[in-house]
């Protein structure tokens, strides 16, 4: 008969401890004293906890050998070794309990190492019963202690915030002061956290605000030699630049939101409202009319095009003889003046003609702004955009949220 390993512990430090030894080993010594053959693919819930459930997501260890026992991949009289209940679950009585007996209910009979105990569904008697349950609600009131502590604490020092940091750790352009009270500027890297916003707010794209910083040599912040796409768009985005600060905590082995954001935390780099309206042009890439027109109005779409490559803006050129130079063309700005970018240039007319050809039927008149507006001041518009981009960002967060919210909830059909 076979036999299954099911080993989990609640943070990646212990992997590296005696945890995943001492629970390998007692379930391999296990199987060879009870003659059964123990499955080598040993199920490792590495760093998630069973507090909250999350080792019964969709994705874990623990919810996909549930699946194998729904759909007869694990044959009853099997048996699933944990060194004791609380591996399985640390959750309220109710919902460990309800697990414990949808394993041993189709056949699966469970052994918990620690005191050699089998758990058979057509043998478990009152007695049995109740020693799981007080385990249980053991397992489960520890971790709602500690959890509770660990609450406590974060909450205390958040309240300290304003006479002590919570943590060193900061954005790589500041450096805690001595006193720990506040975060001071590291003024080189200051200067080029504002170049990155600066180059974004311009039209450049991720990949021509690392190429440009790598061909101008200049220093990275952190191990790596040379800049890279995903840093510049981590930096872009890091509400640490407008000075807000996001408390974290390590859960299921990576770090998730604990708690709401703290403004004015850091010192901001840049502008609030800045820094919203170049998240915002980013994602959205908004019809202006920019650029010369020139005698005949020739680019139908100056000013809102770019880059298939590098996301920076496209020129167009036309140099006006067809016979000797060709058709008028278009060509990231990048590659023509700063040779950072190797995108190809494409002839407008045929460009012009795909477009056309694929918007018939639309009504334009929809999509052009009134021009019966007149916004003289400058400062305003700007500050409405970045409100209303930080406003489109804040219902992205809450669709985020009630998404993941929905999500959870369907993991309750992993169990009864």
């Amino acid at each position: 008969m076979k036999a299954y390993s099911y080993i989990r512990f609640s943070t990646p430090e212990q992997a590296k401890g005696d945890s995943l030894r001492r629970q390998l080993e007692l379930s391999r010594s296990y199987a060879e004293h009870h003659g059964l053959e123990l499955d080598e693919k040993l199920r490792v819930d590495s760093g998630i906890s069973g507090f909250n459930g999350d080792n019964l997501k969709p994705d874990s260890c623990l919810a996909q050998f549930l699946s194998e026992i729904e759909r007869g991949a694990v044959q009853p009289g099997s048996y699933l070794l944990i060194e004791s209940l609380d591996r399985l679950s640390r959750q309220a009585v109710q919902k460990a309990l309800r697990l414990f007996l949808q394993i041993i209910e189709q056949g699966v009979h469970i052994v918990t190492l620690s005191d050699g105990k089998v758990f058979k569904n057509e043998t478990l008697d009152s007695l049995d019963l109740i020693s799981s349950i007080l385990v249980m609600v053991r397992a489960h009131e520890e971790s709602a202690i500690k959890s509770s502590r660990l609450s406590a604490a974060w909450e205390k020092k958040r309240s300290e915030l304003k006479q002590r940091k919570a943590t060193a750790t900061c954005p790589a352009w500041l450096r805690l002061s001595d006193d720990r009270k506040e975060f001071l500027f590291v003024p080189e890297r200051v200067a080029v956290v504002k170049q990155i916003f600066e180059l974004a707010e311009s039209g450049y794209g991720n990949h021509a605000i690392a190429k440009k910083l790598n061909l101008s040599k200049t220093p990275t912040f952190g191990r790596s030699t040379v800049w890279h796409n995903s840093y510049i768009q981590k930096t872009l985005t890091n509400k640490a630049a407008i000075g807000t600060f996001q408390p974290q905590r390590i859960e299921a082995g990576k770090r998730v939101n604990a708690g709401d954001e703290i403004p004015d935390y850091y010192p901001a780099v840049i502008d609030r409202n800045r820094f919203y309206k170049i998240l915002d042009d980013r994602g959205i890439r908004r019809l202006k009319g920019r650029g010369r027109k020139g005698k005949n109005n020739s680019n139908l779409f100056s000013g809102i095009l770019s880059c298939y490559k590098c996301g920076g803006p496209m020129r167009y050129i036309d140099k006006g003889n067809v016979t000797k130079s060709g058709p008028p063309y278009l060509i990231c700005r990048s590659s023509l003046l700063d040779k950072i970018c190797d995108a190809e240039k494409i002839r407008y007319p045929d460009f012009e003609k795909q477009f056309i050809s694929h918007i018939r039927g639309i009504d334009y008149g929809t999509l052009s702004p009134d021009q019966g507006h007149n916004y003289s001041i400058k400062s305003m518009q700007e500050e409405l955009s970045g409100m209303k981009a930080e406003l489109n960002h804040n219902h992205q967060q809450a669709s985020n949220i009630v998404e993941a919210i929905k999500n959870n909830q369907g993991n309750k059909n992993l169990l009864p």
